[in-house]
């Protein structure tokens, strides 16, 4: 048996190209239909292929080595 993503499967008696998108991803400008998982992010809709580059854009500010971290109890902190 061959696995198809959800994305590309074909909803039986129904072709989405008849019906518009409900949105469009703001990283990809790609088409959101109604069936589609996406996440709403300050404002943004991102789809499920964009959502890591997003992620990592998104928390760069807060990037840092394993070097720089310590512990302090149950919390890490950096030094």
């Amino acid at each position: 048996m061959r696995y198809t993503p959800k994305r590309h499967r074909k909803t039986p008696g129904r072709d989405r190209q008849q019906y518009p998108p409900c949105a469009y991803c703001c990283e990809c400008g790609g088409e959101v239909y109604g069936e589609e998982t996406v996440y709403l992010i300050d404002g943004r809709i991102v789809c499920h292929e964009c959502l890591g580059d997003f992620a990592e854009r998104y928390f760069a500010s807060d990037a840092l080595k394993g070097e720089r971290l310590k512990r302090g109890g149950n919390t890490y902190e950096t030094y």
